[in-house]
């Protein structure tokens, strides 16, 4: 019971500051004499509000283990380096994002989207570790995963560190170091789950005072890395289609 409570005050928190975002938003938007540069501002407001709403809820999925996974091949050179631009955009001014190019052929076969949660709930813990700035290390080193080759992306942080006692229980669901409301504890579970899924696993490094290292280790795959799943959602329909849409709020239907 007590990590259900935990569970839900988290997530009551983190959604209550989503709908408190987009219902300031919505009332804005209904003054008649709102400026057009505040009505973009609050129209990306919301759009980024659902979004992030949308990886919420997309979190819970993953956990109830009721999200189907969509493993493609990735070279992680190639999307590491896209998501460092997408981190410093969303990782605070004070902290100096840091991707270090490799030379390995670092070929995974995962699911984009879930590892790219993995990695940014690295990165929100680090930022969380340094809040009066740093630096945040994302790389990728050589590594071995008993007789199979495997990679490690390793997100490190100049922060404040770890116990070896906090070490030992931050993959435990709900186990969380941050105040009440504040977390809930999913985030570095879904790293390990994560790994765990893509036939890999998670390990921390940590010295109280020094920094962190989360590193996920990854075996690698000798497949080509393809279009992925977005691209291949563009494809034209073919005409002439009935579609049935079936939804029990009107609401949603109406949207639909």
């Amino acid at each position: 019971m007590e990590a259900i409570g935990q569970l839900t005050g988290g997530v009551a928190h983190d959604f209550n500051n989503l709908l408190t975002v987009i219902s300031g938003a919505t009332e804005m938007l209904r003054k008649p004499d709102l400026s057009e540069e505040k009505r973009v501002k609050y129209l990306d407001g919301l759009t980024d509000t659902v979004k992030r709403a949308a990886t919420l809820t997309g979190h819970l999925l993953a956990f109830s283990r009721r999200r189907v996974l969509q493993p493609e091949v990735l070279d992680l050179n190639i999307q590491l380096d896209a998501f460092g631009e997408v981190l410093s955009r969303s990782i605070s001014s004070n902290i100096e994002i840091v991707v270090e190019p490799s030379n390995l052929i670092a070929r995974v076969e995962v699911d984009p989207t879930e590892l790219e949660t993995a990695i940014l709930n690295a990165a929100v813990n680090a930022r969380d570790a340094m809040p009066e700035g740093g630096t945040l290390t994302i790389s990728i080193r050589e590594h071995s995963l008993g007789k199979d080759d495997a990679v490690a992306i390793e997100i490190t942080d100049t922060g404040t560190g770890m116990t070896p006692e906090t070490i030992e229980r931050v993959f435990e669901p709900f186990y969380t170091t941050k105040p009440v409301g504040q977390g809930t504890g999913l985030g570095l579970s879904q790293i390990h789950g994560f790994a765990a899924q893509a036939g890999g696993t998670a390990e921390i490094l940590s010295k109280v005072g020094v920094g962190t290292t989360v590193r996920l280790i990854l075996p690698t795959v000798d497949k080509q890395p393809g279009p992925s799943g977005h691209a291949r959602g563009d494809a034209p329909l073919p005409p002439g289609l009935r579609i049935l849409l079936v939804e029990d709020n009107e609401q949603v239907l109406d949207f639909a």
